[in-house]
């Protein structure tokens, strides 16, 4: 997906997402049994097309339903100077125009959005970002718990991923408690070589099982087709759920002809989780310790609950 900031869209309105067709899934099938832990989830690129018509609707819709952990903080940094106010003024605008409006839910939600200036190259700025991160575990009790969201081109990856290393927030809080995760946007390299380097880059600083590598419409309709199978037929729908199935795992070859994708299930070792999330469940997925979390498998699956 093409990334567009504000200020390059000339005084367009925020074109509304795509609506997914509404499978009828009982919303109680989706909840976690246990609350997600609190965290902070940092958007990297939150002045981006991005962020503004998937990731903030979808956070919305989560806060919405129950879904979102319990404190929560979303901050968005962007080289585009904002703060907080003109942040929430134009998510704002974002939601309206993606039909997710609900006014009554929106006080509450706004308050927990934040935003900081943050220039992907400048080191300082992200250690500025670790001190302002850890000012909001203190006046929230976020508990040290981050997630990163490279909602930026692809080619900012490396940069990004070494940067949040070298502040330091890879590893958590400065005090060693929390967790730190990263989730990488597709597309994930441009080909076997170029997916491999990414891979060694964001493992200079990050385990494997705190990277997420996210594709929202890689087996889409595959998944789609699985849910409608369960739902409607009796016998399946009491036991196809995360009690009684531990992994899924589906070959990347045979879901796609695109070589982007095909190429990834020779370069990573055994072990490896590939783990493509929506938005709707990455959040509570990646925060839990319990849930939908990846689990290690052989290469070239997909990994889910």
């Amino acid at each position: 997906m093409e990334r567009v900031d504000f200020e390059t869209q000339n005084g367009k309105e925020i074109e509304a997402a795509a609506t997914a067709p509404d499978l009828h899934v009982p919303r109680a099938s989706c909840i976690l049994e246990k609350s997600p832990d609190p965290c902070t989830l940092v958007i990297l690129g939150a002045s981006g097309d991005l962020t503004a018509r998937k990731v903030i609707p979808a956070l919305f819709s989560l806060h919405r339903n129950g879904g979102l952990p319990r404190p929560c903080r979303v901050v968005g940094c962007a080289r585009t100077q904002l703060n907080d106010e003109t942040f929430r003024d134009r998510m704002k605008e974002a939601l309206a125009a993606s039909g997710g409006w609900d006014e009554g839910k929106w006080d509450d939600f706004s308050g927990q959005l934040h935003y900081r200036t943050l220039d992907y190259e400048n080191l300082s700025d992200f250690r500025e970002l670790s001190e302002y991160l850890e000012t909001l575990d203190k006046a929230h009790g976020t508990g040290g718990n981050r997630i990163f969201y490279f909602a930026v081109p692809p080619n900012l990856y490396p940069s990004i991923a070494t940067m949040l290393g070298r502040a330091g927030l890879a590893a958590g809080s400065r005090e060693g408690k929390g967790w730190s995760r990263i989730v990488v946007e597709k597309p994930f390299g441009r080909d076997l070589e170029s997916a491999m380097e990414l891979d060694r880059t964001l493992h200079e600083y990050f385990s494997e099982h705190q990277i997420f590598r996210i594709d929202h419409y890689l087996a889409k309709e595959t998944v789609q087709n699985i849910l409608m199978f369960r739902f409607a037929n009796a016998i399946f729908e009491p036991i196809w759920n995360r009690r009684y199935v531990r992994p899924t795992s589906t070959p990347i070859a045979c879901l796609t002809k695109n070589p982007r994708y095909t190429a990834l299930s020779d370069p990573f070792p055994s072990g490896t989780s590939r783990s493509f999330w929506s938005w709707a469940s990455m959040v509570p997925a990646v925060s839990a310790e319990s849930g939908c979390r990846p689990t290690g498998t052989n290469p070239g699956s997909t990994s889910g609950p």
